[in-house]
């Protein structure tokens, strides 16, 4: 959609509004229309897209500046995965009638859980102490902080990276200046545009356009991986560059001024592009679209509420990852070293036996799919069962061995086959305990455990507690007079050793970086709460250079 056609529908949409006021004012409720949609595929080759639409109207109550309360109502959830023929997603919103409702019981349980209602401070533009239900899950969490990411505005130029550009005919100080501003992916250099544009009723009105930078940013939540490890895709490293690409263009109409000023309309657009192997290989794309209008404005009837114990997200409008997420185990809190077990939270006995029971109807549905022939199944079926031994901790994987051995000939040799090819595979540090345990108890023989290394040389995750426990496999006796099971095992744990050196050195270069970033930050930030928050994050990045 060309720039003009989007100017176009924010002020076509601004000039149907009724409302005529050009601030936030304590004790009134904005209505806002809200849309968002999501499109994943793979352009240029393939017409099908997947993706989800959801369509809402959203309550901004202001009860007392700076508190305000929301709540998305009316909620309506649309699904696509098919061929899109009569628009392009790369370009423009997917009409309506392209998707079909959800129906699905999950509908129901993400519109409960979206309907919870959120609490932040808005302050001259700044979105802060971001709260909402003690019970609200992580998925609703983050999807709000999306939605939170549009208001989001920084008119008076705080946390500047260069010099503004200064215009008289503009309400503000500077019309084009670049600043670090907080969003879902992390704080990123974001450039603004403002130019003025008085409504057609003479009220005082200016148009933002904002785009996002991610190749400058003090921290971006990001996660890449698979059952392997993931690695730079051959055609980026020879380019030098990332493979998700990623970008971000926000435009809004505001009624009034920068200091008081009332969002008519906004209309945010993302995408990111994923290299998996070289560009001939095809990109994997994701397109993002969300739309906000105001409908009406009126005194506050039903205030909203909130918990008197509400969860308090000290990340802001940063997205939170799994990796972020307590990941569980069964293992106590760690000691300071560093080749202690990674930090997890420890499973409730009702999880751990939903894990476990999940695990081994997903193996016992394996064997039948892989026997005699492999059928079209075991292939969905082997990924639902990688997921789920993902979650598991020692003591599950360990449990599930047991079950494993119970079982009569032949469906045991089946099973047991599938655990052992699938163990290696998953590269946590539980499933390398696992594997160590079963070597040295001899339930797994030399020519299979040597197997098991070439896997982990792939799938290992770069922690040094795994090469740890690797590394005191290489250390008995028995590996070491087997010189199959010993090369295997040196060649695994030095390709660990290889990766944990590149995340560090990948570590500290992205945190001089950061410095550098910030110490420049420091020296044209005037504020004082930005010079203080920015010599905290200085600190911050010095203790984890030193670990």
């Amino acid at each position: 959609m060309s720039m003009w056609l989007h100017w176009a529908t924010l002020l076509t949409l601004a000039a149907s509004q009724s409302p005529l006021e050009t601030s936030y004012t304590p004790g009134k409720e904005y209505l806002y229309e809200y849309e968002t949609q999501i499109v994943t595929g793979i352009p240029g080759g393939s017409k099908i897209y997947s993706g989800l639409k959801l369509k809402a109207q959203l309550k901004f109550q202001l009860k007392s500046a700076p508190d305000v309360l929301a709540q998305l109502e009316k909620i309506v959830f649309l699904k696509i995965n098919d061929p899109i023929e009569y628009a392009d997603p790369t370009k423009e919103k997917v009409p309506d009638d392209a998707f079909r409702a959800i129906t699905e019981p999950e509908a129901e349980k993400m519109r409960m859980d979206l309907q919870k209602p959120i609490k932040f401070k808005y302050n001259e533009g700044e979105v802060t102490d971001f709260e909402t239900e003690a019970d609200d899950p992580e998925y609703s969490v983050n999807m709000k902080r999306g939605l939170l990411s549009v208001f989001q505005l920084n008119l008076d130029g705080r946390k500047s990276t260069q010099p503004p550009l200064s215009d008289p005919s503009t309400p503000v100080p500077y019309n084009q200046y670049t600043v670090m501003e907080p969003s879902v992916s992390g704080e990123c250099e974001t450039f603004y545009k403002v130019t003025t544009s008085p409504s057609p009723d003479g009220t005082p009105a200016f148009k933002i356009s904002k785009v996002r930078n991610y190749e400058v940013c003090l921290e971006r939540p990001r996660l890449t991986r698979s059952m392997f490890s993931g690695m730079t895709c051959a055609q980026c490293e020879q380019d030098k560059s990332e493979p998700l690409k990623a970008a971000t263009e926000v435009r809004y109409y505001l009624r009034g001024t920068p200091k008081q000023y009332l969002i008519q309309s906004a209309v945010s657009e993302s995408r990111y592009i994923f290299t998996m192997y070289s560009d001939q290989g095809g990109n994997a794309a994701t397109f993002v679209n969300q739309t906000l209008y105001l409908t009406d404005t009126k005194s506050i009837q039903r205030p909203i509420t909130l918990s008197t114990t509400p969860r308090k997200h000290s990340r802001g409008l940063k997205t939170k990852l799994p990796r972020d997420l307590p990941q569980p185990t069964s293992r106590g809190p760690p000691s300071p070293s560093p080749t202690s077990p990674p930090s997890k939270q420890r499973l409730s006995p009702e999880e751990h036996m939903r894990i476990k029971t999940k695990i081994l109807k997903q193996l016992d549905a394996l064997a039948v799919f892989s026997s005699p022939d492999v059928k079209e199944e075991a292939g969905p079926t082997l990924i639902e069962l990688a997921k789920e031994m993902m979650k598991a901790d020692f003591s599950i994987l360990e449990d599930v061995y047991k079950v494993i051995k119970s079982r009569p000939m032949p469906r045991m040799s089946l099973l047991r086959k599938a655990y052992f090819d699938l163990l290696p595979a998953l590269g946590t540090y539980d499933s390398v305990e696992m594997l160590a345990k079963l070597m040295e108890t001899k339930e797994m023989g030399h020519s299979e455990a040597a197997v098991s290394f070439n896997v982990l040389a792939v799938s290992a995750q770069p922690d040094a507690a795994t090469a740890k426990t690797m590394l005191n496999v290489l250390r008995r006796k028995d590996t070491i007079s087997d010189r199959e099971l010993k090369r295997s095992a040196l060649l695994s744990l030095g390709a660990v050793g290889h990766r944990i050196i590149e995340e560090a050195n990948k570590k500290i270069k992205d945190i001089k970086g950061k410095e550098r970033l910030l110490q420049r930050l420091s020296t044209g930030t005037r504020q004082h709460t930005s010079v203080q928050e920015i010599r905290s994050q200085l600190q911050e990045l010095s203790k984890k250079k030193r670990q």
